[in-house]
């Protein structure tokens, strides 16, 4: 990887050094505990800072080689090959899901297609867990989370309204690439195989190491058991435990180099992994102005617009127009891209400005005030940008 100075590539290092202090007293107030970020441009890494905790009951120091669990940003990972597989020929955007899993046609569900599940516009359920007709509610049972989908009826009129769900739609398209694979690996395999070894992310996999002492255990920054990482269930999951919207683990550096590939359209350092067709294709909102309705109570709450969903296909969220809640910053051009896990990490790259921003924290923040704190931070690094 290319490091050199912020001033090399036309970024105002004081204006860097803000965001950092934004970061800071967030964690001053204890809105968040720490965070490594990453700030590249044209490619070059020019700004990295490890600040406040990583492990707050343990008064770990953090480290910029940290390892995350990087929550819902796993949701891009898993879309990208599921793109990938559409480029290998085993189905397209436009394929219905009771195609290749029949069961998924119950209760009305027949018409579902891959571009439905990957732009959440088949709303399922609308809370996260417990699952109905999950045994023991196990979301790290890829097969069973998959058959409980199968069986429940939509909520809404399909493609008409778009609700955000990761556990079960993204269980849903893992479940697929494991169904069409003519190797017959399992998801984390897969991943492997077509992702992570590939573009040489050697820190990164599905489920948590266990030998990786520089893992980030998940707290929640609010709340009786605020800080508590043994309460949290995220932190138990077994080894090898297969979420395909939530369970991946890596460092900044892995995500720098999974963000760049499709920054640049779809390969990185002569590795291909997806077309720049697909990619220029799966960069657009797919969703219009459709608002965003998992977050209608959260928009209350806050005394604030619901903002709509503009989703892509690579499992995150398009700057668009308008002015309305944008995690990767309000400056961002529209062709913009963030991936997001809840309440902890980002990795958003602008493409016109060739700039890419990356934040993996330690301490969960609530949904829309992650997003708030990630359109804060991304505007000052946007706003950083010389010429």
């Amino acid at each position: 990887m290319n490091y050199v100075q912020p001033t090399d590539v036309q970024l105002n290092v004081t204006a860097l050094e803000t965001m950092t202090k934004a970061i800071e007293q967030d964690i001053e107030q204890g809105v968040t505990n720490g965070a490594v970020v990453l700030v590249a441009r044209k490619g070059q890494i020019c700004y990295t800072e490890a600040i406040g905790k990583t492990d707050i009951e343990e008064n770990r120091p953090a480290n910029i080689n940290d390892n995350f669990f990087l929550m819902s940003l796993t949701k891009s990972y898993t879309a990208t090959v599921v793109l990938k597989a559409i480029e290998q020929g085993k189905f397209q955007l436009t394929t219905r899901i009771a195609e290749i899993f029949p069961q998924f046609a119950a209760n009305g569900k027949e018409k579902v297609t891959i571009q439905h599940l990957l732009t959440h516009q088949c709303n399922l359920f609308n809370s996260f867990a417990p699952i109905p007709g999950l045994p023991n509610n196990d979301i790290t049972n890829l097969e069973a989370v998959a058959h409980a989908a199968a069986a429940l009826a939509p909520v809404n009129e399909v493609g008409k309204v778009c609700t955000y769900q990761p556990f079960i739609t993204m269980s849903v398209l893992g479940y697929l690439l494991v169904l069409t694979d003519d190797k017959k690996r399992g998801y984390s395999q897969i991943m492997q195989d077509e992702l992570f070894t590939p573009l040489g992310m050697q820190h990164s996999s599905i489920g948590h190491p266990s030998d990786n002492a520089d893992t980030v255990p998940m707290v929640f920054c609010y709340g009786p058991a605020k800080n508590q990482k043994q309460s949290v269930f995220l932190n138990h999951f077994p080894v090898g435990a297969e979420i395909p919207g939530a369970n991946a683990y890596g460092t900044i550096f892995d995500v720098f180099t999974f963000t760049e590939m499709l920054r640049t359209g779809g390969s990185y350092n002569g590795v291909r992994i997806l077309s720049p067709a697909m990619v220029r294709y799966a960069m657009n909102n797919f969703t219009g102005d459709l608002p965003n309705s998992s977050v209608v109570s959260e928009a209350y709450r806050l005394h604030m617009d619901i903002p709509p969903g503009n989703y892509g296909l690579a499992g995150g969220y398009m700057r668009g127009e308008g002015h309305h809640l944008v995690p990767m910053g309000l400056l961002a051009s529209p062709k913009s891209f963030a991936a997001v896990g809840g309440g902890t990490t980002m990795a958003m790259f602008d493409p016109e400005r060739e700039l890419t921003f990356i934040y993996l924290g330690h301490g969960h923040t609530l949904g829309l005030e992650h997003f708030i704190r990630m359109q804060k931070l991304s505007d000052l690094v946007l706003g950083a940008i010389e010429q």
